[in-house]
């Protein structure tokens, strides 16, 4: 054999047996997380005028089956921005906060030498519950500002910033109820002989905060209800009766067409983010900045519309609210490739880890979740099987209930028993055959539903307990009318 062609023969079989080549460190990485967003708005993107997502989906990676950590804003942006479990942070304490002394994702970055930037629209995101750590800024918007009226501070930091790596963390409400959409009821069913927003205000005057809903003749009751989760902001929904009843809407007469109200404003004010999103994506594109853009859009939880008897999201333990989108965008990193879906189980746990592979930092063996960058190329096949464990908690400053801890190892999903779940006893789902939750197979397979509940007590078991809070007050003025607003505070 001559020397040169059993060289080229020694490399080339160097090559086909080696790792894969390094992975291309993004100089900038954006994290936009959409408050309240549902996971099956994803399934037909373009049908809901979500253009932009749509776009992602077909250039980027989707993982279709990935659940939220826990079930409201607070404790899911625990884990989704420390990588840790919210039951190991002291969240259910008068003055809840982050861990101390656990790192979050953007004191990791600046660590590494990014700039840091977030813009929030405050409630459970507030710098007084420890997000603002790591930020070189930390900026608080007006609620839904961010998709309309503040968007262009962000996209001017963004030009400021264009020859600097940086990490920008982007969170809106703009999907969060009340969801808007009274004056379209109005319009669209006359025959209801609805009066003006203004006219329910001046109505519900008449009646005291404090009074008893149940003296409250039931026409003007049902007025209010409705009402409530169709006002245009917070501030807007009377207090005459609960401002997020679980089963008060029911009691309407025209409740098919109070829901239907509420999910058609709800899906127009989603297509805002996407709108965002694409101006956004425009502006890095004209700096010539998209392709080396990591770019990740995700959700704390998802929303209910009664499909099993309760709105909003809370202490609701199904996939409308479990269920959450996490789409990534890296031009440079998909290039060859081309878009990828991963229908594989993943949860926000699994998130920092691969945000810290993607930027090319050295794994982190204390945190728990899994890096997912090797599936994001193509070179790992994710267990179908793997078990994720969502908390699903009810706000402190509302109705207290106590924690439940969901079990999922595919196609299988365990529900504890709670009489607020509209259920006697636990709940089996097999959410491959069943994934609306309807038919609970606890009878036919006990066995299964006892292995997912021991895997959830061994999941808790092996959890840090939390650290005693910081000190201080309990809410200030300031926040509890900022909670208030979002429906947090009754």
């Amino acid at each position: 054999m001559r020397p040169c062609f059993a060289a080229l023969l020694a490399a080339l079989l160097a090559a086909c047996g080696s790792s894969p080549a390094p992975l291309p460190k993004p100089q900038r990485i954006v994290l936009l997380s959409l408050d309240t967003v549902r996971a099956d708005l994803l399934a037909q993107p373009r049908q809901h005028g979500l253009v932009n997502v749509a776009r992602l989906l077909e250039e980027g990676a989707h993982f279709t089956r990935a659940w939220a950590a826990a079930s409201y804003t607070l404790p899911a942006h625990a884990t989704l921005l420390t990588g840790t479990d919210a039951a190991e942070h002291p969240l259910h304490t008068a003055r809840p906060a982050l861990a101390p002394g656990t790192p979050t994702m953007a004191e990791r970055l600046r660590a590494a030498g990014y700039a840091t930037r977030g813009f929030h629209e405050g409630g459970y995101l507030r710098e007084s519950y420890g997000f603002a750590r790591g930020f070189d800024r930390y900026t608080q918007l007006p609620r839904r500002t961010l998709v309309r009226q503040r968007l262009p501070e962000v996209l001017d930091w963004i030009e400021r910033h264009a020859a600097e790596r940086f990490f920008l963390f982007l969170h809106t409400y703009a999907a969060h109820d009340p969801y808007g959409g009274w004056k379209t009821l109005r319009e669209r069913h006359p025959e209801l002989a609805l009066p003006s927003a203004p006219v329910v205000r001046e109505l519900a005057a008449t009646y005291s905060e404090g009074d008893d809903p149940a003296l409250i003749p039931t026409a003007h009751r049902h007025l209010f209800q409705l009402f409530n989760p169709l006002a245009e902001r917070g501030v807007s929904r009377v207090r005459a009766v609960a401002l997020r009843p679980v089963e008060a809407l029911k009691e309407h007469p025209h409740f098919e067409f109070g829901v239907a109200a509420m999910r058609a404003s709800y899906d127009a004010r989603v297509v805002t983010t996407d709108r965002m999103l694409g101006k956004l994506r425009e502006r890095l594109e004209t700096l010539d900045l998209w392709e080396d853009t990591l770019l990740v859009v995700t959700a704390d939880h998802g929303e209910a519309f009664f499909e099993h008897g309760q709105p909003w999201h809370g202490y609701v333990p199904y996939e409308e609210v479990l269920r959450v989108p996490w789409i990534i965008s890296y031009p440079r990193l998909f290039e060859r490739s081309g878009a990828r879906s991963i229908e594989a189980p993943v949860w926000h746990l699994d998130f920092l880890p691969t945000l810290l592979a993607l930027a090319g930092l050295p794994p982190d063996p204390s945190l728990p979740g899994r890096d997912l960058s090797a599936a994001l190329r193509g070179h790992e096949t994710l267990p179908e099987d793997h078990a994720l464990f969502p908390l699903v908690l009810e706000v402190d400053t509302l109705l207290p209930e106590p924690p439940r801890r969901v079990a999922i190892r595919a196609p299988l999903k365990f529900v504890p028993q709670h009489p607020r779940f509209h259920a006697s006893g636990d709940q089996l789902f097999d959410l491959t055959a069943d994934p609306g939750e309807t038919h609970n197979l606890l009878d036919t397979q006990p066995a299964a539903a006892a292995e997912l509940a021991r895997l959830a007590s061994d999941y808790e078991a092996g959890l840090r307990p939390p650290p005693p809070a910081p000190a201080g007050a309990a809410l200030d003025p300031a926040e509890s009318a900022a909670l208030r607003e979002l429906g947090y505070v009754e």
